[in-house]
């Protein structure tokens, strides 16, 4: 099914996408690191048009390719988040959530375009690459991966340890 959010047009096999979230494991299966139990225990609280987005396009939330704790704000109330899912699609923009720089040595660098993510709700957004990584075993071709940045809530009942 074709969709556009933002600048990104894609084309997801939502029933192949749904397929593979129905049988792959948590989270929290592969680390209990208290980031990934947090965000795992989170997605309860994610505002509706979140926790819909991800439920159209076949995404289960709490079964995250990768997700990554960067930082507690709001005295450690919240945390920021990075991380991706994988969906079976393709890109058919050419808005790629990755940008390429070089720096002073002349290394090529990779960066997210921030601006070019979709809001998906307030503090909740998106982008889209063909860049996949860390592709789970058995996952229907063809990858198209979701990169998040995202502010949750801290749920977990002990002391947020990203502060």
């Amino acid at each position: 099914m074709e969709y556009l959010f933002g600048n990104y047009k894609v084309d997801i096999d939502v029933e192949k996408t749904r397929a593979f979230y129905n049988q792959a494991d948590f989270i929290t299966s592969g680390c209990q690191c208290d980031g990934c139990c947090n965000y795992e225990r989170a997605v309860d609280y994610f505002p509706d048009q979140v926790k819909s987005f991800f439920a159209e396009i076949g995404v289960d939330l709490k079964k995250a390719a990768e997700i990554i704790a960067y930082v507690a704000e709001n005295d450690g109330k919240s945390i920021y988040y990075g991380g991706f899912y994988h969906v079976c699609g393709v890109m058919m923009s050419n808005t790629d959530v990755w940008i390429s720089q070089w720096d002073q040595e002349n290394s090529h660098l990779s960066a997210l375009d921030d601006d070019s993510m979709y809001s998906i709700a307030e503090n909740y957004k998106i982008g889209f690459t063909n860049k996949c990584a860390l592709i789970e075993d058995n996952f229907p071709a063809p990858v198209l991966q979701i990169e998040i940045a995202f502010h949750c809530p801290w749920v977990l009942e002990k002391e947020n340890t990203y502060g």
